[in-house]
């Protein structure tokens, strides 16, 4: 799933961490991410989405 260019990830209870294949999609410009106060941190594979222009994160 390359051309992906937009992923929203929306309250998913058993999800602690974002996974580092996430760096995977290259073409992904917008991730939005609600509902996971649980997060500490973002993976720093996350720099590897050059075309990523959008990050939205809300607990």
């Amino acid at each position: 799933m390359t051309s992906l260019t937009t992923l929203n990830m929306h309250r998913y209870k058993s999800l602690k961490l974002l996974p580092n294949e996430l760096s995977n999609l290259t073409t992904l410009n917008k991730l939005d991410i609600k509902g996971y106060s649980s997060f500490t941190s973002v993976p720093k594979e996350l720099n590897n989405l050059t075309s990523l222009n959008i990050l939205s994160i809300e607990g």
